[in-house]
């Protein structure tokens, strides 16, 4: 229930505090949920909360070393967002690696940035 009422909090609503706080109840009750631990990170990372959406994304991969072709792209763009050039552009390698199309968009603005030598 609480995954779900975080769902429509945040992506319908746009109200990613309240998204949060159920999206945190709903991991309380299931501690493996990664789902969970993924909408949270994409709310955080609206709010432009960086290290928390980094923090979310890396337990949904730690609870699904699967599912990191999901959040490679979203977790190179929080660690841009805060600066942190070197893992933004290990996780486009990564995501390059997996084959997972890279936002050219964001690459552009991680080369302006932080160009490779």
């Amino acid at each position: 229930m609480y995954f779900f009422r975080g769902q429509i909090y945040g992506k319908y609503k746009y109200e990613d505090t309240k998204a949060i706080k159920d999206y945190t109840k709903a991991i309380e009750l299931q501690p493996k949920y990664s789902r969970a631990y993924l909408n949270r990170a994409l709310s955080y990372s609206m709010l432009k909360e960086h290290d928390k959406a980094i923090a979310d994304y890396n337990k949904m991969v730690e609870l699904r070393p699967a599912d990191l072709k999901v959040v490679v792209n979203s977790r190179a763009e929080q660690y841009f967002e805060k600066g942190d050039y070197a893992k933004a552009w290990a996780d486009v390698d990564k995501a390059k690696e997996l084959g997972v199309n890279i936002d050219n968009e964001m690459i552009d603005k991680l080369q302006k940035a932080s160009p490779r030598k």
